[in-house]
C-alpha cells in the first residue's frame, strides 16, 4: 500500500466535505452577525458551495477555512459592519433598539429551538 498519494475518490470525497463545512461556516458566521444586530435569523440560510475539482485548490481552500475558523470573531465584526453599511444601520440604533429590520422579540422568536 502506497502512503505517497490518495485515491481520486479519497480527494473528491474530501474536497465535498469541505465544501460543505465552508458552507455550514459561512452560516454559522452570517447568523451571528445577525444576532449582533438584532436580525431576524431565519434570513440566513445555507450556501451551497461547489467542490473544487483540482487538489491544489482543496488545499487552498482548506488553508482558507482553518484561517477563517481560528479566527471567526474577526470575521463576524467584518460581517456586521458590512450588514450595518448595506442597511444603513447605525451603532445608536442597535443599541437603543431602533434597528429597522429587528426581529419581533417574543420568547418565541429567540429560543433557541425557533432560531
Amino acid at each position: 500500500m502506497r502512503a505517497d498519494s490518495i485515491g481520486k475518490q479519497v480527494r473528491d470525497y474530501f474536497a465535498l466535505m469541505l465544501a460543505h463545512a465552508e458552507g455550514k461556516l459561512g452560516q454559522a458566521l452570517w447568523r451571528k452577525a445577525y444576532r449582533r444586530l438584532g436580525l431576524k435569523l431565519r434570513a440566513v440560510g445555507l450556501e451551497l458551495i461547489a467542490p473544487s475539482t483540482l487538489w491544489s485548490d482543496t488545499q487552498q481552500r482548506l488553508d482558507a477555512y482553518a484561517r477563517t475558523f481560528r479566527d471567526m470573531n474577526r470575521v463576524v465584526d467584518a460581517y456586521v459592519d458590512d450588514l450595518r453599511e448595506r442597511y444603513s444601520i447605525s451603532k445608536r440604533d442597535v443599541t437603543d433598539g431602533l434597528c429597522p429590520l429587528r426581529h419581533a422579540t417574543s420568547s418565541r422568536a429567540i429560543s433557541p429551538g425557533f432560531a
